[in-house]
């Protein structure tokens, strides 16, 4: 960057010119407009796709002072208001905030005075919100005076009014082929048939969209009295479901149902669902609901991610017999039902079983459900979690998931298990030391306990197949058998052990992994490394080591991927 004197008669005002680089340009731009601007119309996105994770966090409307830059001995001044206002995420009104965006735009707020600064804030502004697809709401992005340019949109934000949902002329959906770098459109009404043809026009039309989301609300159907049908509709608006077209390999989609949605499992809606042959499913309701219709009659399906729901085991043997493509299962059960088996019978079930829990999950369901698993030839997922904290260990369910991992048709690539120390028992390590399929193990969240270990160390020294390797967050201390495991194994690269008691004794463990020196990529705590800083200096196989603390979201569970932790 360089500076020079200006001309005398704007010396007063402006003493210095300052020319800045594109490279420049842009950074501002991401500061001030990019992300400053688009807060607003984030926090919308953000409060209704993520209610549980934002309910607890307020919103500031950032402040931007009066500031002035100087681009080729033109003026740029830049603005956005100084109120101060904050937003609650449970108090935001979703309709009337996307109108009042809409309608009186931060984006009028800007005062810019450079031709140059229009050309980079086009380039940096990528998303666009509109109301309809006619040319009313596209005129707007054509003015001279847009910060918009549809040749650098790649977001279409949609959100048509519920009753002016239509079939849209060809015409209509022709006005798209301009937006020549259009790569996602997001739409947020509930799925009917008119929406349905028109998203197949689009998918249709247009190849080159890769991915496309639909935001939608199934509708609860109840004959009950119309006061509580407005209960419910106002806790529907809460929830938020997505189908989401990508071309990766065949435009896959992913039908998902979220927090506090209603679902009847109406055959009408799940045909309308089959139609559009999703390949993920992911359910994050709260509430119990039957699944095997919608397994039964969406065959498309390959990836199942259930959580927050009570879902049966009986419906996860039917996704796994019904669907023969299923490739990943991620779930989390409520195994308190299976312990009624097993119990005496003034065995105080804990509170986060339903009323009717003698009617849920039981022991030959259990079986059953592992038998399934290990005659599946097409399962390379697995992700368990356990939703019952005060559940106790018994050797009854250990003993049947065992046997899965020595069945030679069980193909389960990545093993994960969380809070489920009722799992563990010696003969799963001496099955897994057997097992040539599972590269990836994690054993997370209080699921290993210190008396395995020594198991754990059999299992380390034996086993050749596995790459990856978590026991984070289970508060276990250092011990022999834990560094003599990780000395002998020559295959394991990437390692997760955060969340343990390693402080004690655990230079010994460091110590033998600088010996071995196999691992690649490490995630510890930060005193792992304040009391062993020799390994993370000498190592010469380490490529990068992560300090959990710096991991947001590291371990949420309907995120969980290999990348998150080693990348």
């Amino acid at each position: 960057m360089t500076t020079s004197s200006s001309s005398t008669s704007s010396s007063s005002t402006l003493p210095t010119t300052i020319y800045l680089s594109h490279y420049i340009h842009k950074l501002i731009v991401n500061l001030f407009i990019k992300d400053e601007c688009s807060i607003k119309a984030n926090r919308l996105k953000e409060c209704t796709s993520k209610p549980s994770l934002l309910q607890k966090k307020k919103y500031s409307n950032p402040i931007v002072e009066e500031k002035a830059f100087v681009t080729n001995n033109e003026c740029l001044l830049f603005y956005m208001g100084t109120n101060d206002r904050r937003y609650n995420c449970n108090e935001v009104d979703e309709s009337k905030e996307f109108e009042r965006l809409y309608n009186q735009s931060v984006w009028r707020q800007l005062a810019l005075v450079s031709k140059s600064w229009f050309q980079i804030v086009q380039q940096a502004v990528t998303t666009w919100y509109m109301k309809d697809l006619d040319h009313s709401f596209i005129q707007p992005i054509e003015s001279n005076h847009s910060i918009y340019s549809k040749q650098y949109i790649q977001t279409i934000m949609w959100k048509p009014k519920q009753q002016e949902i239509k079939v849209y002329t060809q015409q209509q959906i022709e006005l798209l082929d301009s937006f020549t770098s259009l790569r996602r459109l997001v739409i947020q009404t509930k799925l009917d048939k008119s929406l349905l043809a028109t998203l197949k026009s689009i998918y249709n039309r247009y190849p080159s969209i890769t991915i496309v989301d639909v935001d939608m609300t199934l509708v609860y159907d109840d004959d009950d009295e119309e006061e509580e049908e407005e209960e419910k509709d106002q806790l529907i608006d809460k929830g938020r479901n997505d189908i989401v077209w990508d071309e990766d390999t065949d435009r896959t989609i992913n039908f998902n149902l979220s927090l506090n949605t209603f679902y009847d499992g109406r055959l009408e809606t799940i045909d309308l669902l089959a139609q559009l042959k999703p390949i993920y499913f992911n359910c994050t309701a709260k509430s119990s609901m039957s699944f095997q219709p919608l397994f039964e009659r969406i065959r498309s399906l390959q990836h199942v991610q259930i959580q927050n729901c009570n879902i049966s085991l009986k419906d996860l043997s039917s996704v796994l017999l019904t669907n023969p493509n299923i490739k990943s299962l991620h779930i989390q059960l409520l195994l308190c039902h299976v312990q009624y088996d097993y119990s005496d019978y003034h065995h105080h079930v804990c509170r986060s079983s339903p009323p009717a829990v003698k009617e849920g999950n039981r022991l030959k369901d259990w079986e059953a459900f592992c038998s399934t698993l290990a005659n599946n030839n097409t399962l390379k997922t697995l992700c368990i979690g356990n939703t019952c904290k005060t559940f106790s260990a018994n050797a009854v369910l250990s003993t049947q998931f065992q046997s899965v991992w020595t069945n030679p048709n069980n193909q389960v690539d990545m093993l994960a298990l969380y809070s489920l120390p009722v799992l563990i028992c010696h003969g799963l390590f001496v099955s897994l030391s057997q097992n040539t399929m599972v590269t990836k193990l994690f054993l997370e969240r209080g699921t290993l306990r210190q008396v395995y270990l020594e198991d754990l160390n059999v299992l380390l020294e034996t086993n050749t197949s596995i790459r990856v390797l978590s026991i984070a967050n289970n508060q276990i201390r250092a011990s022999k058998a834990l560094s003599s495991g990780l000395l002998a194994n020559k295959y394991i690269t990437s390692l997760n052990i955060a969340g343990n008691r390693f402080i004690s004794g655990g230079t010994d463990m460091f110590t033998a992994m600088l010996a071995n020196d196999t691992v690649e990529y490490l995630v510890v705590d930060d005193d792992m490394v304040v009391y062993n800083p020799q390994y993370f200096i000498q190592s010469k196989s380490l490529i990068k080591f992560t300090v959990a603390s710096n991991m947001v979201g590291r371990f949420s569970f309907n995120r969980y991927t290999i990348d998150r932790f080693f990348s």
